[in-house]
């Protein structure tokens, strides 16, 4: 599905604002989403290169009456659960960047609404100038490193210091000429439609994503998270499709990995919930995509009174599903094992509106872009169990990081940067 119009040109007027966010369901319709789509740009921005939740508390106490837009790092785990990162940061990103708009447009149910501005601002030229080079990434852990990694993983599985784990890879790519951001977020959507989309710039920064999933939203009092754990690709053949979704249904490693994830999350959010109002929703729903059925599970909780955003941060962040049970044990380990500092790649993006409610995504199936540099970085990772084959795990991570890149034309290289073989 190709960016509309209206979205086209409003992404071109906003290169000359500092921060820039465009959320998109991409016309996927969910039972707790509350629009089509969002874009804002503006100029009033506050951000944070330490973790450091109370100045973003501040900020947001200042703007009430307003929508607020926000990227929120993984790396603000060192502030929540006391677990920081010695790995390499390809990327210097801030831990969150939040800002309020100049300009705010939204659709609900195909209907326009201009919240601030209006369409005379926008300039009449539609399409993105830009071609795409063919981008080369380089994964920073070879095959080798990767299955030691795994069975490390798997030795704390069997002495129970975790139950679960999710161990991500990184992939490196420094571009010849100046990244055009937007021609790659037009590419990923069309290619790789999902229904928690995001573009979000600060300065030379840029995130790109392609998401299916919702870390936590607000609606009212009530809170819903929606973690996934197992994916399996969509085929064009309906009966080879609906047996892939069957299959994944009535997967026993995948319902372990989906389950783990909701206690977690049930766990997390009865920290600041009412007592007994911690719900299971839904458990091993199919959630069909364009390109893959999902397992996801929706949980959901009455918050307390006079909760503040960063106190449910405080609760609930890193999500479950991007970390593995017992969160802090898995972190630990991930940082122990892992080549790379995760920075964006975990964390979270999305929006506040004035009344409170907000929504907000996990960042996979993304592109991170740094323009003044030329180099940009995607990642992917799963969730390892006493049940994981450790060959299928990375032919899994594969797929995932070539379900974005492809959708840009972009390839992966054969070797890593220190020219060891990876196939």
């Amino acid at each position: 599905m190709a960016l509309d119009e209206l979205k086209k040109r409003l992404l071109n007027f906003a290169s000359q604002f500092s921060c820039v966010a465009l959320y998109d369901s991409n016309s996927i319709s969910l039972e707790n989403s509350k629009l089509d789509w969002i874009f804002a740009c503006g100029n009033d921005f506050s951000q944070s290169f330490q973790p450091d939740l109370n100045r973003l508390q501040l900020y947001l106490n200042k703007n009430t009456d307003e929508h607020v837009f926000g990227l929120i790092s993984y790396d603000l785990k060192q502030e929540i659960e006391g677990v920081s990162s010695n790995n390499p940061a390809f990327h210097n990103v801030p831990f969150w960047t939040f800002f309020t708009p100049e300009v705010l447009v939204k659709s609900v149910s195909g209907q326009i609404y201009w919240l601030k501005g209006n369409e005379g601002l926008l300039p009449e030229m539609t399409e993105f100038s830009k071609e795409l080079e063919v981008y080369t990434f380089s994964p920073q852990i070879s095959k080798t490193d990767y299955l030691k990694a795994l069975s490390s993983i798997q030795q704390n599985l069997q002495t129970g210091n975790i139950y679960e784990l999710n161990f991500c890879r990184e992939f490196h790519c420094i571009a010849e000429n100046e990244i055009p951001v937007y021609s790659l977020y037009q590419s990923l959507q069309a290619a790789n439609p999902s229904s928690f989309s995001a573009f979000f710039r600060v300065d030379d920064k840029v995130l790109i994503s392609s998401s299916p999933e919702r870390y936590i939203m607000k609606s009212g009092n009530t809170l819903i998270s929606e973690p996934i754990k197992g994916t399996i690709a969509r085929s064009p053949n309906q009966e080879v499709d609906e047996s892939n979704a069957i299959k994944l249904k009535n997967s026993e490693k995948e319902r372990r990995e989906n389950v783990m994830i909701v206690d977690l999350v049930r766990n997390d959010l009865s920290r600041i919930a009412k007592p007994n109002t911690v719900r299971v929703e839904s458990l091993y729903s199919i959630r069909s995509l364009p390109k893959v059925h999902q397992m996801v599970s929706v949980i959901s909780a009455e918050l307390e009174s006079n909760i503040e955003f960063t106190e449910i941060l405080r609760s609930s962040f890193p999500m479950g599903s991007m970390t593995g049970a017992p969160k802090i044990a898995a972190m630990k380990l991930a940082e122990e094992l892992e080549s790379f500092r995760r920075g964006w790649y975990s964390g979270s993006v999305g929006y506040i509106e004035p009344n409170g409610d907000f929504d907000f995504n996990v960042i996979i199936r993304s592109l991170i872009v740094e323009r003044d540099k030329n180099r940009m970085s995607t990642a992917a990772g799963g969730a390892i169990t006493i049940l994981s084959d450790p060959e299928m795990e990375f032919q899994e991570s594969e797929w995932k990081v070539q379900s974005v890149l492809k959708s840009i034309g972009a390839i992966v290289a054969s070797t890593t940067a220190d020219g060891t073989e990876v196939f």
